[in-house]
């Protein structure tokens, strides 16, 4: 069973530098979903380890 995430609000501020892979990750984790779904989607699409993706969608859904 996997974790499924909420939405982050969408008048969250990106605390992220614009253009980075971290910034457009925080992007693709905001609409929320189940973990496993995000961290291969932020793997795919940004070409980072799963350890990185794995990393990076747990940060973001501490941020609230």
């Amino acid at each position: 069973m996997s974790t499924v995430y909420d939405a982050l609000p969408q008048d969250m501020k990106n605390p992220y530098r614009a253009g980075s892979k971290k910034a457009q990750a925080f992007e693709i984790c905001r609409a929320g979903g189940e973990r496993a779904a995000l961290v291969a989607k932020v793997e795919q699409l940004l070409g980072v380890s799963n350890a990185t993706a794995c990393t990076w969608v747990s940060l973001f859904r501490k941020v609230k």
